[in-house]
């Protein structure tokens, strides 16, 4: 799709919901069922419950490759989604170390863009068919490199201008913060600090651009860098004060091992729900309190907010799979009238 890269034509209109209720996104991934039929099932009943307005989809990822004809034949028309890059992202980097945006290796960059290329293609078909609608597409500022980090960050500038210079047909461009790259602990993902990601933002939105461009945080990456829940809400406010904050998923995070994974892994633990339900995790250190510190730090510019979450064990019925994103959906129903 190399046109792309000269793109002329006039773009469509980014949404923005301004001073208004933000669009509900559930993640597709965590919640995946070994069998994908149930998993049909699982997102049917996600959408016959008014639990979301779409899901964040994992583009291009090994497990959407497989199943995408029978997701989109299964969603209900009209719905908005989001697609993030993080999961086929980190398989390509499981391949080559040296792929990203924010690479310093020309063909490891290159590589990011020819995928970010597909995507823009895939937006524009899905947008313009008008049966769904993709509202932002969630970028990483891979590979983690912290010996060359200002060489990452002008790759990553450079990417981001490339990438906002396309037509996505009234889709955002938000890049995702992952946790960063710290000298105190080994980290998860290890991509650039967030204060380079605004600066790399900032520099774009400062140029014309033909696509807007902004940020999203997922609660729990923000917490595994911190390694303390309660400086996420700082994150969270550091983009709201620049008026970047477009995108906020809530993810758990425990700091002790659990049935999920390790101490501080990504794995999208749930909630701490105080066993209202079977499916929760008690040893989670994302609360109800939290997601309403969360939300009040966020401003009032949103477009999407959201939930992503796992359930164990894998083949838990779909019944409790529904009750845990129900129980959790309230939690942010709860943060939004206090």
């Amino acid at each position: 799709m190399g046109s792309n890269r000269k793109e002329t034509s006039r773009p469509v209109e980014a949404e923005y919901k301004t001073n208004s209720i933000p669009y509900r996104i559930i993640g597709l991934y965590p919640l995946a069922e070994p069998d994908p039929t149930q998993q049909i099932e699982l997102i049917q009943a996600a959408f016959n419950e008014h639990l979301c307005n779409g899901l964040e989809i994992p583009y291009l990822s090994n497990s959407y490759r497989a199943n995408q004809d029978r997701l989109w034949s299964s969603l209900p028309t009209g719905t908005k989604h989001v697609f993030t890059m993080i999961t086929a992202t980190m398989e390509c980097i499981a391949n080559n170390p040296q792929f990203g945006l924010a690479s310093i290796d020309k063909e490891g960059r290159d590589a990011a863009l020819t995928m970010m290329e597909r995507a823009c293609q895939t937006v524009k078909a899905i947008n313009t068919a008008g049966n769904h609608k993709i509202l932002a597409v969630e970028i990483q500022s891979a590979p983690s490199n912290s010996v060359q980090i200002q060489e990452s960050i002008l790759a990553f500038k450079h990417s981001l201008e490339e990438i906002t210079s396309w037509d996505w047909s009234g889709a955002i461009v938000c890049i995702e913060h992952c946790d960063a790259a710290v000298r105190w602990h080994l980290p998860s993902k290890g991509f650039l600090p967030l204060n380079m990601e605004l600066a790399a933002l900032s520099a774009v939105c400062g140029t014309r651009v033909t696509t807007p461009a902004a940020m999203s945080i997922n609660w729990a990456r923000s917490a595994i860098e911190l390694r303390n829940p309660n400086l996420v809400e700082n994150q969270i406010r550091q983009c709201s004060i620049n008026n970047v904050l477009r995108g906020m998923m809530f993810s758990g995070v425990a700091d002790e091992p659990t049935k999920f994974g390790p101490a501080w892994s990504d794995s999208h633990c749930p909630p701490n729900l105080h066993r209202s339900v079977d499916l929760d995790e008690p040893r989670s250190l994302l609360t109800g309190q939290r997601i309403a510190a969360a939300k009040r730090a966020v401003g009032p510019n949103l477009l999407y907010e959201g939930v992503k979450i796992s359930a164990r064990p894998l083949n838990a019925p779909i019944g409790k799979r529904i009750a845990l994103l129900r129980r959790t959906i309230e939690l942010l129903d709860n943060a939004n009238s206090e």
